[in-house]
Formats: structure tokens, sequence, C-alpha cells
């Protein structure tokens, strides 16, 4: 009894320091590594949009070099609109906060893989991959009015881009 009484503090804080060890790691394991892999896969599409969106005419292109394309365009969709649904409420709010459309981002480079190895103008491509990185708010590099412009085109085809109205640059 006297061993407790001088060193009931040390016990006391050495159990509350592993109640917040545990506590602290559940989080990171359940909204940290989420959040750390789907910042991972956003950067992934963007990098594939980047790559693919120009993607030429199979004029110039083997079969096989286009399914290549389209399969990774694809792919990158799946993994981006998949993991998005897949997450837990914190993971889909934190993203929801910072504004980014990752079902419209998907589509977008969905509509990159339609794209590939197809005789389609520069102007299409230019708005795939804009509203790829508009949805994925990477878009500090457009101007304000390309923002503009383009979400007059989404807006008359009916769709909303999120967090972009009224924003300036």
């Amino acid at each position: 009894m006297e061993f407790l009484s001088k060193h009931v503090d040390g016990i006391f804080y050495g159990a509350l320091s592993a109640v917040s060890g545990v506590a602290g790691w559940l989080v990171f394991y359940m909204v940290g590594k989420p959040i750390l892999a789907l910042r991972d896969t956003r950067l992934k599409a963007l990098r594939v949009a980047e790559r693919y969106a120009y993607f030429g005419s199979t004029s110039t292109q083997s079969e096989e070099r286009v399914r290549e394309v389209r399969r990774e365009l694809f792919d990158v969709a799946a993994e981006l609109t998949t993991q998005t649904r897949g997450h837990s409420w914190p993971v889909r709010c934190y993203f929801g906060l910072l504004r980014h459309n990752f079902e419209a981002a998907a589509s977008a480079l969905r509509g990159l893989g339609q794209m590939a190895g197809e005789d389609y103008s520069e102007q299409v491509r230019t708005n795939n991959l804009n509203h790829v990185y508009i949805s994925l708010r990477a878009h500090h590099h457009l101007t304000p009015e390309t923002v503009r412009k383009h979400r007059e085109v989404v807006e008359a085809a009916g769709e909303k881009v999120s967090g972009v109205e009224g924003e300036q640059q």
C-alpha cells in the first residue's frame, strides 16, 4: 500500500500516456493513412491526366499503345472513385471541406480515356483536362478567366463545378 501511495502519480501518468498513444495510433490509421492514400491517388490522377490529355489519333499511334493509355486513364479513374466511396465519413468530410470533387474528376478522366487515340480537337481535350484540375482543386495555374469560362461550359451542360463559384484567384 505504501508503494502505491508513493507512485500513484507515475502509474496514473503512465496509463494516461498509454491510452493517449493508442488513441493517437487509432486516429492515424483510421483517418490519417486513408487521407494520405487518397491524396496520393489525387496526385496520380493529375499526373496521368496531364500526361495523356493530348494523346493523338490512331494514325500515329499503335492500337496496343492506345489500349495501354486508355487502360491507365480508366484505372486511375476507377481507383479515384473506389477510394472516395470506400472511405469513412471523417475522410470524406476532410475532402469535402477542401471541396474536392473526385466523382467529377473521375468522369473527366474517363472522358480523356475515351478520347485517347481519337481525333478530338485540342479545345475539347483542354476542357476535359481543366475539369480534372478544377475538380481536384489543382487549378491555381489556370487564369480566373479560364476558370470562369469552364464553369459556364459545365453549367451549360447541366453539371455543377464545386468550389469555384465566385472564387478569386
